[in-house]
């Protein structure tokens, strides 16, 4: 016989509305079965977990880019904001990031065309110190 905190709890579930029993399901708490709240197969496991990822690197990348915005505004030349597209500005800020969010230092051209078919030319040097931390 079990002892009374073996044994398992058994809950009896039923979903009434307008008058109509629409559920009624009978569940224990054992160990071995899965929750009701539980992904069943394995698409639906994967899913969540995806899911689980995508949110924890928009979470990393947003705090990187909170740190990486304010940095880029204060060290960028005068005639970098002049010369260079909001666009494109943009894209060097994402670039960064993402170098930053690596925890690289990198040596880094990169080149756009501006709609009048000009050539832009931008070079960083990204090496990572305290003042950019987060």
């Amino acid at each position: 016989m079990l002892s009374r905190f073996q044994r398992r709890a058994v809950t009896n579930t039923n979903l009434v509305i307008g008058g109509r029993r629409l559920l009624q399901s009978l569940s224990s708490s054992d160990q071995s079965e899965k929750k009701a709240w539980q992904a069943q197969d394995n698409i639906n496991i994967q899913r969540v977990t995806q899911k689980a990822i995508i949110h924890e690197l928009t979470q990393e990348q947003t705090q990187t880019i909170n740190s990486v915005v304010p940095w880029f505004l204060d060290n960028m030349p005068s005639c970098y904001f002049r010369q260079v597209t909001e666009k494109f500005r943009m894209e060097h800020i994402k670039a960064i990031s993402a170098i930053r969010d690596a925890n690289m230092d990198l040596h880094m051209n990169l080149k756009a065309r501006l709609p009048d078919g000009r050539l832009v030319l931008v070079s960083f040097n990204i090496l990572l110190s305290n003042k950019y931390d987060r």
